[in-house]
């Protein structure tokens, strides 16, 4: 459980290569540690490698064939190879076993926001901030989805929520930015790149 822990702690700061060992000596010394195999596919996912992640995520099914999160990072994985029919079905069976996922009702807004589905994509934001009311990326995402249908009051005020709920997260403070230009108010646009940068120079 310590190697599991050291590597969430690397992928929560974004050291997904780092990350990749302390979960394998995980598995090596649990190898049914169904989660371990799940961060190790999350882990080889936002580093590219999309084969291991995927062989990852089925073995964690093997594991445990309702497992939610691991339908989840199968859609995030269809999702980046840019098979967004196959990348709803997995969502929505990480949603059929676990209504409460939040996460998995963000990135299945996500995908609709890209198919320009605003209005879907905000029912599903809002969904998320329901199971979880403090879900800081969900009110980020719900105030790109309204700036998307020109409600630029309601998109302002949901991804301040965001900030205040994470206000070490550069993602509100971005996204407000690209509000700001749409809106040619390049000060306040400037202001929040910015704050970003203070947060993640990166």
């Amino acid at each position: 459980m310590a190697y599991y822990y050291l590597g969430l702690s690397l992928l929560s700061h974004r050291h997904y290569g780092e990350a990749t060992e302390p979960l394998k000596i995980a598995m090596d010394l649990q190898p049914d540690y169904v989660q371990a195999h799940l961060a190790l596919g999350d882990a080889y996912l936002k580093q590219g490698d999309t084969t291991e992640a995927r062989a990852e995520y089925l073995r964690a099914l093997e594991l445990q064939p309702g497992y939610a999160a691991a339908f989840h990072g199968l859609g995030r994985l269809f999702e980046v190879q840019g098979q967004d029919d196959q990348a709803e079905q997995q969502y929505r069976k990480a949603l059929e076993i676990n209504v409460a996922f939040a996460d998995a009702y963000t990135h299945l807004g996500d995908l609709y926001l890209r198919k320009n589905r605003p209005e879907d994509a905000i029912d599903l934001f809002l969904k998320a901030i329901s199971v979880k009311p403090d879900f800081s990326g969900a009110y980020t995402r719900l105030g790109v989805a309204y700036a998307k249908e020109k409600s630029y009051n309601d998109a302002i005020a949901a991804i301040r929520k965001g900030q205040t709920l994470s206000p070490q997260d550069p993602d509100p403070y971005v996204s407000l930015a690209r509000i700001y230009v749409e809106l040619q108010s390049f000060r306040r646009a400037e202001a929040e790149i910015q704050a970003a940068l203070a947060q993640d120079n990166d």
